[in-house]
């Protein structure tokens, strides 16, 4: 807010500020600004939340975030790989189909620029602390606070998904693109980051989804009116989303995803020696 008040009463390089909208953004020469600007109140809400849960509840983040004894690396880089493996391959199909059959795109290429370098440096840097931050509240503190009303699986994963889904009505793209499937798109995604991390014992498996996502979004494929606006490669054009193109697609993805995971991690080995974590754990 700071420094739109001094953009707008300077015009400093060519910059100014919206204040009209729900948030705040800046305009200009460069994408990298904004994106900067609104990237860091997740540093400072990530700072924030950890010296209040570890002063005023004594619990460290580590116990939020997962039952292992130390945060798996691992199991993010690994669900941020799977994520950009299926992101890749419904590109790839959706481009090859079009061509194939002289559809109209409902994408457009941008191409590569030196604001889209910035933007990736800055993207690599800044959407971890904010993915990883929401996915702190709602799959892990709000997660155990829910737990302790009624400790149910069912329960938990439909509570934290819904909350999930209403939150995300603040940004632009809902009013934009239909309230009913965009609702759709982000339940369905909250409601699986949810049960992987509830059968899983942490929440590494769905911050992984969640940074991937979010890094595809700003980078390769994203929307022509969308809460934070980048040079992505890509361009949505589409003034709006159909139900079809959400429930199906996002139901065959996130049903594979979920038998790679479940293999790569034994959740269904009971034997002794390869026990996956308890939920428990995590609650």
């Amino acid at each position: 807010m700071s420094v739109c008040d001094i953009l707008n009463n300077q015009s400093s390089w060519g910059y100014s500020c919206d204040l009209n909208s729900s948030t705040p953004s800046i305009k200009g020469p460069s994408f990298a600004p904004n994106f900067l600007l609104l990237h860091l109140v997740f540093v400072i809400g990530l700072f924030g939340f950890w010296l209040l849960s570890n002063t005023i509840q004594k619990k460290p983040l580590k116990k939020i975030i997962t039952g292992r004894k130390r945060i798996d690396a691992e199991r993010i880089a690994f669900a941020m790989l799977i994520a950009f493996i299926f992101y890749s391959i419904g590109l790839s199909a959706e481009l090859i189909i079009s061509n194939s059959n002289n559809i109209p795109l409902a994408i457009k290429y941008q191409g590569f620029s030196l604001d889209w370098g910035l933007l990736l440096v800055l993207a690599v840097l800044l959407v971890p602390i904010q993915a990883g931050l929401e996915e702190i509240i709602f799959r892990g503190y709000l997660l155990h606070a829910l737990s302790l009303l009624i400790n149910n699986r069912v329960f938990l994963a439909l509570s934290t998904a819904s909350i999930f889904s209403v939150v995300h009505l603040s940004n632009p793209e809902p009013w934009n693109y239909g309230i009913g499937p965009y609702l759709l798109a982000i339940f369905m995604m909250g409601l699986f980051m949810s049960t992987i991390t509830l059968i899983d014992g942490g929440m590494e498996l769905a911050m992984g989804l969640h940074i991937a996502n979010n890094l595809w979004v700003h980078l390769v494929v994203g929307l022509e009116n969308s809460v934070i606006n980048t040079p992505s490669l890509f361009l949505i054009t589409t003034s709006n989303i159909q139900y079809e193109s959400i429930f199906l697609p996002s139901l065959i993805q996130f049903s594979i995803m979920f038998v790679v995971f479940s293999l790569k991690y034994k959740w269904f080995n009971f034997s002794k020696s390869n026990k996956s974590i308890s939920s428990a754990s995590l609650i």
